[in-house]
């Protein structure tokens, strides 16, 4: 299986959750960034993670 076959196949609902947390951490970091950017930076580097990583789960 590669990447791209990975990423199209379905996700257990606990990643699903994961990437849904994910995106709701960095748009708090973005939002966060101008007045307390080492907090936003450290925000939104999870959440991009967590999104990439939840891509990578499959059933």
């Amino acid at each position: 299986m590669n990447l791209i076959e990975r990423i199209k196949s379905p996700r257990p609902n606990f990643w699903v959750k994961v990437g849904t947390i994910g995106v709701a951490l960095s748009v708090v970091g973005t939002a966060i960034m101008a007045p307390l950017p080492a907090v936003g930076g450290v925000l939104l580097t999870i959440g991009a993670t967590a999104k990439a990583l939840s891509h990578l789960a499959v059933e």
